[in-house]
């Protein structure tokens, strides 16, 4: 397997494969590519969040090892990182850059080596990372909930955004009693005018939308009292935030 990185320890996001049999392991072994070096892994390689298997297109991961004489980044570990089903677009309330946290929606969100940062705001900083970020700041989180259940997110990715209309959560349903369901902590009220979807992208009824809820994926954008978020629009099998 071969990736691309700069250096010991580097993430990155998987940009090309290609099989190939390693000499003394198994032919199933495969070759990967990605940004910046070439990296080779062995029977010896530790893979954690994953296996070799798992490692396809723009998988993310982070690779430590040793670099040797040809330049290639022998990996001792692999971690492979899930794959982001937690959307969030709302202010950031509060940010600690010392715990490299920032809370939105009341939820608590942690950026890691692994997060990669752009500002699509007017500002527009070719450098940006948590230090550029202040309360009020608009942002859109892309990450995971973990540790599972916590109501906690590791983002995967931070975009600072110009302001927007309203806030936006999209996630796995945890709990629903009509008309108010949580998407991790947040407690989310729909009303008589909230715009219900089912997962074709049709209207459908406060009841029908309820029926089954909890368990399966929706987005929901609307506005943000500091306790609840109230639906304008709420969607089924969405993950995206529009």
């Amino acid at each position: 397997m071969a990736l691309y990185f700069s250096s010991l320890t580097r993430s990155g996001v998987v940009s090309s494969s290609a099989a190939m049999s390693v000499t003394g392991q198994p032919s199933a072994d495969r070759s990967r590519m990605c940004r910046w070096r070439s990296v080779s892994t062995s029977a010896a390689t530790t893979f954690e969040g994953g296996a070799a298997t798992n490692l396809a297109l723009n998988v993310r991961v982070e690779v430590e090892g040793t670099v040797d004489s040809t330049g290639i980044l022998a990996a001792t570990r692999v971690q492979i990182e899930p794959e982001p089903d937690v959307r969030m677009l709302a202010q950031a309330d509060n940010v600690d850059t010392t715990a490299n946290t920032v809370t939105m929606l009341g939820v608590q969100v942690s950026v890691t080596a692994m997060t990669s940062f752009e500002d699509r705001s007017s500002q527009n900083l070719s450098s940006f990372s948590l230090a550029n970020v202040h309360s009020g700041d608009w942002l859109e989180i892309r990450g995971t909930e973990s540790p599972a259940g916590s109501n906690k997110v590791v983002a995967a990715r931070l975009e600072r955004r110009e302001a927007q209309a309203g806030a936006g959560l999209a996630g796995i349903v945890k709990t629903a009693a009509q008309p108010s369901l949580t998407i991790l902590s947040v407690n989310v009220a729909t009303t008589t005018t909230t715009q219900l979807t089912d997962a074709t992208g049709a209207a459908t009824s406060a009841t029908a939308f309820f029926t089954g809820l909890v368990g399966q994926a929706a987005a929901v954008l609307g506005s943000w009292d500091g306790t609840t978020l109230t639906a304008a629009a709420a969607s089924l099998g969405e993950q995206e935030v529009h």
